[in-house]
């Protein structure tokens, strides 16, 4: 007898907290603080600063990439590596998907 009222016990004082909890809940507002115009320049000019350099390097290096390419077919890389067509096509490619995955790779860290 005594374990179900201590049971029932435990279960209505669990029911009261919850019912606390989603009481403050409601009444909570949303924790918000707007920046100034001062600190949003400053993020701004801190990400441009940052981001901005890399990838104006990792865009030239794509750029140099490709037309060492282009250099390189015209030099006769098609028939040296046996690459003509598509091949030659997908080797162009896979120079742009690696500059943006070092580059969106970077910024994620």
């Amino acid at each position: 007898m005594e374990t179900t009222e201590k049971t029932r016990s435990s279960i209505e004082q669990h029911n009261e907290f919850v019912d606390d909890v989603r009481a403050q809940k409601k009444s909570a507002e949303p924790f918000f603080i707007a920046a100034t115009p001062a600190e949003e320049e400053a993020v701004i000019r801190k990400l441009d600063w940052g981001i901005l350099p890399l990838v104006f390097l990792l865009y030239s290096f794509s750029v140099l990439d490709r037309s060492n390419l282009g250099n390189a077919k015209l030099a006769g890389l098609e028939e040296d590596v046996d690459l003509s067509g598509w091949n030659y096509n997908w080797l162009g490619t896979m120079f742009y998907i690696a500059c943006e995955f070092a580059c969106s790779s970077h910024i994620q860290s």
